[in-house]
Formats: structure tokens, C-alpha cells, sequence
């Protein structure tokens, strides 16, 4: 069964790849359209920029959140392994003291066991 910072970090992981794949694609786009023109029109300066601001966009805004993710998840994994810990030695101390208890009963005056 996969953990679930398994599960936030693989797709991370995944979505920086399809980022960099996208990165790439751009970075070629915007050569090939410095390399053909020697004037860019409005409309490819627009599409240069849009191209660079997605890119900002992407690693200044939606990987910092995904690290957030990330946190949240591992935060949540500790709590619950907090609680069942505390759970476990709950447990065991009281079936510890009730086989104490158990066992001294007849000093205790009880005569039943089973009222313990």
C-alpha cells in the first residue's frame, strides 16, 4: 500500500516532468521565433510573454503549493501514527494493570474476578 507522502510525492514528481516537458517546448517556440524574425510583431511579443509568465506562474505560485501539499500530508501521517502509539500503550497499560489488579484481587477483598 503506498504512504500517502508516496502517493503527494510521486505526483509532484510527475508534474514537475510534464513542466519540464512543457518548458522545453517553450523555450523551443520562442528560439525558433528569434531565430526566423528579426522583427517580432505585438502578437508574438504577447505570446513570448504569455509563454514566460505561465513559466513564472508554474514554479513562483503552483509548485510552492504542491510543496504545501506535500507538508500537510506528512503532517497528517505523523498525527496518526502519534495516536496510534498512544493508542497501542493505552492499551497495554491497562491490560498490564487490570492482570495486576486480577491477580491481587483476593488481597483486595474481591472475590470475583470477574468485576475487575
Amino acid at each position: 500500500m503506498e504512504s500517502e507522502t508516496g502517493r503527494v510525492r510521486a505526483g509532484f514528481e510527475a508534474r514537475m516532468r510534464r513542466e519540464g516537458v512543457k518548458v522545453k517546448e517553450d523555450l523551443s517556440a520562442l528560439r525558433k521565433l528569434f531565430a526566423e524574425k528579426k522583427v517580432i510583431s505585438q502578437a508574438e511579443r504577447k505570446s513570448a510573454l504569455d509563454i514566460l509568465e505561465k513559466i513564472v506562474t508554474e514554479f513562483c505560485s503552483n509548485m510552492p503549493f504542491h510543496l504545501d501539499q506535500f507538508e500537510e500530508a506528512a503532517e497528517r501521517i505523523a498525527v496518526q501514527a502519534k495516536a496510534e502509539v498512544d493508542s497501542f500503550i493505552t492499551h497495554a497499560v491497562m491490560s498490564t494493570g487490570l492482570e495486576v489488579l486480577r491477580a491481587q484481587a483476593p488481597k483486595l477483598g474481591i472475590k470475583d474476578k470477574a468485576d475487575i
